[in-house]
């Protein structure tokens, strides 16, 4: 269990970092991209964050070869410091105003830095919390670890809601914004101490007489490059309905609902809580019943919920609708992430876990979640208003071809072979 709460406390840390920036990316576009037009501004802001996805599948690379080789716990607390000295960038990095280009050459270093440190924690703390549980608590632990991401997001969400509402928009676009990181820095040490006394199972000599008697050479995928391309594909769907139903409604809320905008998040921050815990009931759900059974009844409840209730809002937009058919459309996507996590973990061998699904994740996330937006918000701009759904439906039937190629892991084949601890 210490090894499962340290893994999932810089998981935590990863996304509350990153819905702060989603959440102050206007502030930061006016204090670093500052430009006549506000349009320009936070799409300068936009593609400084897109840039630390492009950064991931190289941190996913990188990091998770080291994980599978030498050390988890040593990459977990590697990517805790770099995950501090991105925060640290941004809390100091001076405006536009102040000191010209250095101050946005600091806020995209440290979106590179983040999503370069975000990508290898994936891959090492997701397989380090399913190697650390029972083999009949794979989805339970898997479930739990998930809910660390979507009370990040959460946190990050209401920091936000609490600089906006209690210092107002202007002093929290000035400098208000800048606080949140402040916190941010605040939890890392108490993570940093907790990775520092995690009990590492992994032994390096150990591991390298594993690789070299059953992996392929070092530096190559070949052989889990299939598995890879997998974990793409059944991320599809959780990453386009994180991305469009948490980090985009509120925005659509607003513009095309003309709902409140603090309504909007507070709706969307509570839809990640209830992903959070629906995730570690499917994760135990399907301990049970089996993984894909409990994945495809999470798609089917996010698909059919929402096409449902987002009819109903747009002929009557309100609060309470909005809340509906985001509510809905999270108890499904986290069914589907507790059950999906231990399936994607277990289909790998271990000498290629951290490695194989922090790439297929990165990747995953990089093709269908961070386009979402865009491709959402350049179909409103057209009139296409049901673009939301037809995203997610064209995602999820991705996903679901992906699926039925999977197999079920009823066994780890290779883990509890002597000399090769998990």
């Amino acid at each position: 269990m210490q090894r499962l709460g340290a893994a999932a406390w810089g998981n935590f840390m990863e996304w509350f970092d990153f819905t702060l920036y989603g959440f102050f990316a206007v502030a930061i576009g006016r204090n670093f991209f500052p430009s006549e037009d506000p349009l320009l501004s936070a799409m300068a802001s936009y593609a400084a964050f897109a840039a630390g996805f492009i950064a991931r599948p190289i941190g996913a690379a990188v990091l998770g070869q080291l994980a599978d080789r030498v050390s988890r716990k040593r990459v977990l607390v590697l990517t805790l410091m770099l995950m501090g000295l991105s925060c640290l960038l941004v809390l100091c990095a001076p405006s536009y105003g102040t000191a010209g280009l250095l101050g946005p050459a600091m806020v995209v270093s440290a979106r590179l830095l983040a999503g370069f440190a975000a990508a290898g924690e994936t891959g090492a703390a997701a397989t380090i919390a399913i190697e650390a549980s029972p083999w009949h608590q794979r989805g339970l632990w898997g479930g739990f670890f998930s809910c660390s991401t979507y009370l990040g997001v959460a946190a990050g969400g209401v920091i936000a809601l609490l600089c906006y509402g209690l210092l107002g928009a202007e002093v929290t676009d000035d400098w208000g914004w800048r606080l949140g990181y402040a916190a941010g820095l605040l939890i890392i040490p108490m993570g940093w101490w907790a990775r520092r006394n995690m009990r590492d199972e992994r032994h390096a000599a150990a591991a390298g007489a594993y690789v070299a008697a059953h992996a392929r050479p070092p530096g190559s995928v070949h052989g889990t490059t299939a598995m890879i391309v997998r974990v793409a594909g059944l991320t599809a769907f959780g990453s386009s309905v994180f991305y469009v139903v948490i980090m985009f409604m509120p925005v659509f809320a607003t513009r095309m609902l003309s709902l409140p905008m603090s309504s909007a998040m507070a709706c969307a921050m509570m839809a990640s809580v209830l992903t959070g815990l629906c995730a570690i009931l499917g994760g135990w759900l399907s301990d049970h019943h089996g993984r894909k059974r409990i994945m495809l009844a999470g798609l089917a409840l996010s698909l059919s919920g929402g096409w449902l209730l987002f009819l109903q809002l747009l002929q009557a937009p309100s609060v309470p609708r909005l809340a509906a058919f985001q509510w809905a459309c999270a108890s499904g996507f986290g069914f589907f992430v507790g059950a999906s996590l231990p399936l994607m973990v277990d289909s790998f061998q271990p000498s290629r876990r951290a490695l194989g699904f922090g790439l297929g994740y990165s990747l995953g996330v990089m093709v269908f979640g961070a386009l979402a937006p865009v491709v959402n918000a350049l179909a409103l701009s057209r009139g296409l208003t049901l673009a939301p759904l037809y995203y997610m439906s064209v995602t999820g039937a991705v996903t679901l071809l992906v699926l039925a190629w999977t197999r079920e892991v009823t066994a780890p084949p290779r883990e509890r072979r002597p000399g090769f601890p998990a």
